[in-house]
C-alpha cells in the first residue's frame, strides 16, 4: 500500500491495483476483490480494464454466481482486442458451459477459439491438448478427431486412438504405434 502513496505512473499504479486484486480474491476477500477489479475497470487504460473483466470474472465464478461471470467473460470477448483475452475468455465460458451440461455451448466456444489461432502453430499444443480433451468429454467425436491430427502428447494420443478404434482401427493401430515408439 505504501508504494500506492507515491508518484508513480498510471500502468505501474494500475498494475499493483491489479495484484492487490488478485491477493484479496486469492484471500476469499470476495468483497474487497470485486471493488478492486471494478475499480480496475475504470482505468485510463483499455487492457487493465479487460483485465478488472476478467478478475470481476473470476471473482463471482468463486462465488458461485456463473451467469454473472458469463456476462463479464462475455463483455471481454467484445471489448477485447487482444486474442490471448478473448482465448481466455471463450476457455472459461466453455468449461462453465460444461460444467452446467451445456455441450452445444461449449463446443460453440472452443470452435471459437479455434478461428483465433493457427491451432496447428507448435506453440498452440497446450491449447490442442485442452481443446482436443474437452471435446472428447463433451463427446464431440468428429471435432475431437480432426483435432488428433494435429496432437504429439501421449496422453491424448491414447484418447485419440481410442476414438479412432471403431471407425477407423488401422489409424487407431499407427497412433498406438507411434506413443510405443517414442517411449
Amino acid at each position: 500500500r505504501g508504494l500506492l502513496a507515491e508518484d508513480i505512473p498510471k500502468v505501474e499504479r494500475d498494475h499493483i491495483d491489479l495484484l492487490l486484486s488478485y491477493g484479496m480474491l486469492q484471500s476469499s476477500n470476495f468483497t474487497g476483490a470485486e471493488e478492486a477489479f471494478s475499480a480496475l475497470t475504470r482505468s485510463q487504460i483499455a487492457e487493465t480494464q479487460i483485465q478488472g473483466l476478467l478478475g470481476l470474472a473470476e471473482t463471482t465464478r468463486a462465488r458461485g454466481e456463473r451467469e454473472r461471470a458469463k456476462s463479464y467473460y462475455t463483455q471481454v470477448i467484445q471489448q477485447s482486442t487482444d486474442n490471448a483475452y478473448k482465448i481466455q475468455a471463450h476457455q472459461e465460458l466453455a468449461l462453465i458451459a460444461s460444467e452446467q451440461g451445456k455441450t452445444v455451448e461449449a463446443q460453440r466456444h472452443w470452435q471459437s477459439i479455434g478461428t483465433l489461432v493457427n491451432l496447428s502453430d507448435p506453440e498452440n499444443e497446450q491449447l490442442r491438448i485442452t481443446m482436443t480433451s474437452a471435446l472428447i468429454d463433451l463427446g464431440q467425436e468428429e471435432e475431437a478427431l480432426e483435432l488428433c491430427n494435429t496432437q504429439t502428447n501421449g496422453e491424448i494420443l491414447l484418447s485419440c486412438a481410442l476414438l479412432y478404434e471403431e471407425s477407423q482401427p488401422q489409424r487407431a493401430e499407427d497412433i498406438y504405434q507411434s506413443i510405443l515408439s517414442s517411449d
